[in-house]
């Protein structure tokens, strides 16, 4: 066989190679265990969270919208910009020179931090997930009490414009035995199907 027939076959054995690999990839993602310690109300919220967020964006198709996560951090990185500036001047200037500065520096860092933390009281709240899907927006959120293993989920669906315009809720509550084995590994197929049927 001829040299420059073998290009096209080498190079189809190397894309099946490459879609081997990914498919691998995607399918150890998919069934990496997600295991938490059951006496733990803040871990089991935690995973239970992060399981509907990627539920939502990967089976149900709505893109997330990060504009809570975007907002604390944008005034985290201000704060940190703040007192690395006044460090920075502080290295090269005696104590008498940038004592005002370094006042400033310290209430704007101040005044900063506690606005991230008043943000994520009375904006952000419970809320674990927005999201979009064509003309639908979606906003999650999640609760959990004191001393009580129930994951409260409220799901509000508003559609823009249409025929069918308008606003659904549906909550849920469920004890967290309900999707975690005893030995805290979470059951992905139960939470799902629960998050399913609000949706319906």
């Amino acid at each position: 066989m001829p040299l420059r027939d073998r290009k096209p076959e080498r190079k189809v054995e190397e894309t099946e190679a490459l879609l081997h690999e990914d498919a691998a990839h995607k399918t150890t993602k998919k069934s990496e265990p997600v295991v938490v310690n059951n006496s733990s109300l803040s871990e089991l919220k935690y995973a239970c969270d992060d399981a509907v967020r990627d539920y939502l964006n990967d089976g149900r198709g709505y893109q997330q919208n990060h504009r809570h996560t975007d907002i604390k951090l944008l005034l985290g990185y201000l704060a940190c910009a703040v007192a690395l500036g006044d460090f920075a001047y502080s290295w090269k200037k005696p104590l008498t020179e940038f004592r005002t500065i370094s006042m400033a520096a310290v209430i704007i860092y101040f005044v900063l931090s506690v606005s991230a933390g008043l943000y994520a009281f009375f904006f952000e709240g419970d809320k674990v997930y927005l999201g979009r899907r064509g003309k639908e927006r979606i906003s999650v959120s999640a609760q959990v009490k004191d001393y009580k293993p129930i994951y409260y989920l409220t799901i509000i669906r508003e559609t823009t414009d249409g025929k069918g315009a308008g606003q659904r809720e549906r909550t849920l509550a469920k004890p967290f035995a309900d999707w975690f084995d005893v030995n805290g590994r979470l059951a992905h197929e139960r939470l799902e199907l629960d998050v399913a049927s609000m949706l319906e």
